[in-house]
């Protein structure tokens, strides 16, 4: 592998600005400029010289110019990549470590504004129609002798048995089932209400 120089990060510098492409590096880029620069730093406290110092300088500038103009080429490729998948070549694994943070990141930004733009429609509900009696007292008849007209619409909800269960009275009197399990009924959203907080049934969609 090639060492980590100033001559070397001033080619690579070059290279980065003159290309909308990301410059292949090796895996151990970073830690080997990481390594470089440590170095320098050793020398200078060892004994300070000021040609050194200003390749400390120079190392570091050029190092964190490199590390912007590469993050702008990355966002710009994970940007693409939540919509095609695209995966760039020639990244560290701390690269592609950020890549994959602001590719995910990217998703689920998409994913709450398509929301916004298409929201999902609310779960119907199983709503049905029951017949029920309608009695009315005519002139004639006194408060016990009703005459029934026809039957009135109520709503009611459809459920689905999951467990049998044997003929029972409901809030308003009525007599309902018996029901077999996986049997399908309309049922007044009370009694219904009843039996789902019993485990009994389920909503049938």
């Amino acid at each position: 592998m090639e060492e980590i120089t100033y001559e070397r990060l001033r080619r690579i510098q070059q290279k980065e600005r003159a290309s909308g492409m990301l410059v292949e590096l090796p895996k151990s880029f970073y830690s080997s400029a990481s390594s470089h620069i440590q170095d320098l730093r050793k020398q200078i406290r060892q004994e300070f010289k000021m040609e050194k110092a200003k390749e400390y300088e120079n190392t570091v500038k050029i190092l964190r110019d490199i590390i912007g103009i590469r993050t702008q080429k990355i966002l710009l490729r994970a940007m693409r990549a939540a919509s095609s998948d695209e995966t760039p070549g020639g990244i560290t694994p701390e690269e592609r470590d950020f890549f994959e943070r602001v590719k995910t990141d990217v998703k689920n930004n998409q994913t709450v504004f398509e929301k916004l733009i298409n929201p999902p429609e609310s779960p119907s509900v199983a709503t049905c129609e029951i017949p029920v009696p309608k009695s009315v007292i005519t002139p004639e008849a006194s408060e016990s002798e009703k005459v029934e007209t026809g039957p009135s619409i109520a709503s009611g909800l459809r459920v689905k048995f999951v467990k049998e269960i044997p003929q029972f009275v409901g809030a308003d009197m009525n007599k309902y089932g018996p029901f077999k399990q996986g049997e399908v009924a309309c049922l007044p959203s009370d009694v219904a209400d009843l039996l789902f907080k019993r485990s009994i049934a389920e909503r049938f969609e």
